[in-house]
């Protein structure tokens, strides 16, 4: 309903700023994922244990929601 209206108007200003200020800089260093930005902020060491991190929680989260979703099709 409404919360979810304004929630996209509200968003829409900040995601503006955003993306004129830091996507140019981004874009400039080649930066295209959150495990991109984390090496060239830290290491690679940190990276591997970020990209871990996120397969872990991707298998955690939703890979029993999609199996399950997949079996009530079938079902």
């Amino acid at each position: 309903g409404m919360s979810v209206m304004a929630w996209e108007v509200i968003s829409a200003i900040p995601l503006i700023f955003l993306a004129l200020i830091f996507l140019p800089r981004y874009l400039q260093r080649g930066i295209a994922t959150i495990p991109d930005f984390i090496e060239e902020r830290y290491d690679k060491t940190t990276r591997i244990i970020i990209d871990c991190c996120f397969l872990i929680a991707t298998g955690i989260c939703f890979l029993p929601i999609i199996l399950y979703s997949g079996a009530l099709a079938f079902n």
